[in-house]
């Protein structure tokens, strides 16, 4: 009965175990325009109309209103040919347009964007929609 339950446990705590998201300037110096790495590993498969919306809106970096270049990094081991990014109002909305597996690290470069003019904590908030029934709601703090 205690093997059946450790089981059970650890089944729960595996399947609400979220992903986790890193974005990052690509050129570090204030004010420049640079692409932004974006590095999520997920738990869940991830359908190919999932969707990831990063809000930089409680930032000082500076966001274009329209399409949006989306590069995968030479280090990555995943690519995204055919992945589109739109922003509106410091609000990008990523398609990934593929399927993802389990355990899988996503990195793609998003921009360009412009860094703040000055050095200060600021919280990027993101949503990973897998699907209409899942979505994980994370954030990140970024030191500029």
């Amino acid at each position: 009965m205690l093997k059946l339950t450790i089981g059970l446990l650890l089944i729960v705590y595996i399947l609400g175990q979220t992903g986790d998201i890193q974005i990052m300037p690509h050129d570090p110096v204030l004010y420049a325009s640079t692409q932004y790495e974006v590095s999520y590993y997920t738990f869940n498969n991830m359908p190919s109309n999932s969707t990831i919306i990063i809000n930089f809106a409680s930032t000082y970096i500076g966001v274009p209103n329209g399409s949006i270049n989306i590069t995968t990094p030479s280090s990555s081991s995943l690519t995204l040919p055919s992945a589109t990014a739109n922003c509106l109002n410091f609000i990008c909305t990523i398609k990934l347009n593929r399927v993802i597996t389990s355990k899988t690290n996503i990195k793609f470069l998003l921009g360009n964007l412009t860094n703040p003019y000055f050095i200060q904590r600021q919280s990027i908030n993101t949503s990973i929609i897998f699907n209409s029934s899942y979505t994980e709601n994370l954030n990140w703090i970024i030191l500029q």
